[in-house]
């Protein structure tokens, strides 16, 4: 990863702990094109995921090369608040 972002939550869940499993799906350039919650992925708070999402929606990627040409891929980010 190249860029991370740290997920924000409000100050009304100071103390939450829990974790978010997300699907990144990374363009060729390194980019995210989008976020989705993984299998079983969800924190159980509406709240903790938004921020999961928006913080992970922000990462950058070194690219993925394959055959010696950049090329889009598919990783998986955990994201534990405690």
């Amino acid at each position: 990863m190249n860029h991370h972002v740290a997920p924000v939550l409000p100050s009304e869940l100071v103390g939450f702990r829990g974790t978010v499993r997300l699907l990144v799906y990374i363009d060729a350039d390194g980019v995210v094109k989008s976020v989705e919650f993984a299998k079983g992925g969800s924190s159980g708070n509406e709240i903790a995921d938004e921020a999961a999402l928006d913080a992970v929606s922000q990462y950058e990627y070194i690219p993925a090369v394959r055959n010696g040409q950049y090329v889009e891929a598919v990783t998986t980010e955990t994201i534990t608040f405690d």
